[in-house]
């Protein structure tokens, strides 16, 4: 395990990184606490992240076949992180705490700085009961969902399969609609029946005459 620069501090964690996987210069692995399940997919391309386990009983699920750069956390207990197959990260910075989960679907595609939350991590309480009133929660992403440059999907946030939510929206609850584009602060319906592909298509509009 040297090879992958893991760090691992803690008893009874189990570490399965498949011999396809690729972990490539500028990765970071620690673990700090016990219990910890990491699973790395074949031929899934670790680039340039950092992978940050604390806590106790945390477990990291990362698909075949994805693409990822950015930074993974997870801290406190029982906190799960689910990256399905096939899905590539520009720069994604993903937080599971306080033993929630977060997860995302097959084929999804981040941009650079989209960030993912399933904690404040600092709670803000009523002052006069004491009740906290920003507790952790599930964060949900369907599959062959785009998030464009600077999304921040907030603690229970959720965003249905095929969706496009633009550069710097800002989710902090379900979105309803499946095959949609979100925009906005915070995010709001554009447009429905929408369907998105990563190769480059020939524009299909009207080429406009050339100038003489």
């Amino acid at each position: 395990m040297n090879q992958h620069n893991i760090i691992n501090n803690g008893q009874g964690n189990r570490i399965e990184i498949d011999p396809t996987a690729r972990l490539e210069a500028g990765h970071a692995i620690v673990l700090q606490g016990d219990g910890h399940v990491l699973k790395i997919g074949p031929n899934t391309a670790i680039r340039a992240m950092g992978i940050y386990i604390s806590g106790n009983g945390n477990t990291l699920d990362i698909g075949a076949d994805c693409d990822l750069r950015g930074a993974l956390h997870l801290r406190q207990h029982g906190s799960r992180l689910h990256i399905g197959a096939q899905t590539t990260f520009v720069g994604g910075y993903l937080f599971a705490m306080e033993g929630r989960l977060l997860q995302v679907g097959d084929d999804c595609m981040f941009s650079s700085a989209v960030v993912v939350r399933t904690s404040d991590e600092h709670p803000i309480c009523d002052s006069a009961s004491g009740a906290r009133l920003n507790a952790a929660r599930d964060v949900l992403i369907g599959r062959h969902v785009w998030l464009g440059e600077g999304v921040t999907l907030a603690k229970g946030s959720a965003v249905p399969e095929g969706c496009v939510v633009g550069a710097r929206a800002y989710v902090t609850k379900p979105l309803s609609r499946p095959h949609a584009i979100y925009a906005g602060s915070p995010a709001r319906l554009v447009r429905e029946g929408v369907c998105w592909r990563r190769e480059l298509m020939e524009d299909t509009a009207e080429t406009p005459p050339r100038l003489p």
